[in-house]
């Protein structure tokens, strides 16, 4: 017998219907016919020679599934599997703490302390590559900081000895970084590359006058035109780079003047997008950044009025199984003092520190502080139909208890699918008639 899937949504859209199911990630355009037929299914035990395409079809793209299928079930045991696994090793390693920025909504100022990674820490961050290679099949690190780039021997050193430890056991090895770009020039880029490092993450603030406010150089000096120049010059060296425009209520425009820069230059790898300043308990004031709500509609406003399909498609939902290296066992965040967390934003806070990795005395409490939370048996978030695509938000969020965590509201998500589903139609026609 058929029932309905729990993740169904169905938005009228003109004389069709746009379905989406966020439990299989699937978007398909009924018109009211296919929608009465879907209607009629539901509790109802068709037998496989009577089912309509249009029935297959709903079955195929989850809509419609087995009454004893417990999606929520599925969801938990899935995100427990991923939590869990023992055969990917994520490192996100801080090769130090000294930054050359002064950013003004910078969370890792207030504690700040300037720290290189010393020989003792990265040999053990090695040894415990090492001990773990023969138990994975796959490895990533991204390289975090402060800003890393002022530590790039240090990225060379533990690049090297990862990839040879990885050839060795047969592991999959690749790279990302976060940098602010000011030291990313042509030649450290390719280095960059030579290290497996595929992905990027520049951070900048938009146009020259409030990014210069924003990101000075530690001297005081603007930093805009040296990372607009490096933008600039390494385009096509990296796969593929990220441009993180933080973005509050005091730069609105900022992401169009970034996409107007890469429009001027014609780059190629580059993909721009906004990013909410959040207020860190700094100097920085909490009035000036959007809630969780307005960034979102602020988003979609701003993207319709960009009106770049591929910039729109990227708001496309991912299925998740677990949100980030924060609640899952094999994500491991390293200080460069070799302190050892499991999110970002906790670095450098000794209290939040689940050991150091030259030393085997775990806070087990502190590590599984992220671990132990559970979307799929929390009141609201295991009702929510988002949650295949959410998972509860972030890990930190929910551990803080923050209320304010949805990435999703209904009334975007509505105007999203519709925009996709029309995206995704005109593709499909330019391709037929270039056929």
């Amino acid at each position: 017998m058929l029932k309905a899937s729990n993740y169904n949504f169905f938005y009228p859209n003109g004389e069709e219907i746009i379905a989406y199911n966020s439990f299989s990630n699937s978007l398909v355009q009924l018109n009211k016919e296919d929608y009465q037929e879907y209607l009629e299914a539901i509790d109802q035990n068709i037998a496989e020679e009577d089912k309509t395409p249009v029935i297959i079809e709903l079955i195929r793209c989850g809509f419609l599934v087995d009454h004893s299928y417990d999606e929520l079930s599925i969801l938990r045991h899935r995100m427990y599997q991923s939590r869990y696994t023992t055969g990917v090793l994520g490192l996100t390693i801080a090769p130090t703490t000294c930054c050359n920025f002064r950013c003004v909504y910078c969370y890792e100022d207030k504690i700040h302390r300037d720290v290189v990674m010393d020989n003792s820490t990265q040999q053990a961050i090695i040894d415990y590559v090492k001990k773990c290679a023969d138990k994975i099949d796959r490895m990533y690190v991204s390289w975090y900081g402060g800003e890393p780039l002022l530590a790039l021997n240090i990225i060379e050193k533990l690049s090297d000895a990862f990839m040879d430890i990885c050839k060795e056991k047969s592991v999959e090895y690749s790279a990302s970084i976060v940098t602010n770009g000011y030291l990313l020039n042509r030649q450290t880029a390719q280095l960059l590359v030579d290290k497996k490092v595929q992905e990027c993450q520049i951070t900048i603030d938009g146009d020259q006058e409030n990014h210069d406010k924003r990101r000075p150089h530690y001297s005081g000096k603007g930093t805009y035109d040296t990372i607009i120049k490096n933008i600039i010059d390494i385009d096509g060296i990296l796969p593929y780079v990220a441009i993180r425009v933080n973005t509050d209520k005091k730069n609105t425009d900022a992401v169009n003047k970034i996409i107007d820069i890469i429009k001027e230059h014609n780059l190629k790898s580059y993909f721009p997008y906004a990013a909410p300043v959040h207020d860190y308990g700094g100097d920085y004031c909490v009035g000036e950044c959007f809630s969780q709500k307005a960034f979102i509609e602020y988003e979609y406003t701003n993207l319709m009025q960009i009106g770049n399909p591929e910039y729109i498609m990227a708001k496309y939902p991912t299925l998740r199984d677990n949100v980030c290296c924060a609640d899952s066992l094999g994500g491991m965040i390293i200080n460069a003092d070799g302190k050892l967390y499991k999110c970002w934003q906790d670095i450098g806070n000794d209290e939040l520190s689940y050991g150091n990795i030259k030393d085997d005395t775990i806070n087990e409490m502190n590590e599984i502080l992220y671990l132990k939370n559970d979307p799929t048996r929390d009141p609201k978030c295991s009702e929510c139909k988002m949650l295949p695509i959410c998972m509860g938000g972030c890990p930190r969020q929910r551990r803080l208890g923050e209320q304010e965590r949805c990435i999703y509201y209904d009334e975007i998500s509505a105007l999203y699918m519709k925009r996709f589903a029309q995206i995704l139609e005109e593709d499909l026609e330019a391709k037929e008639k270039q056929n």
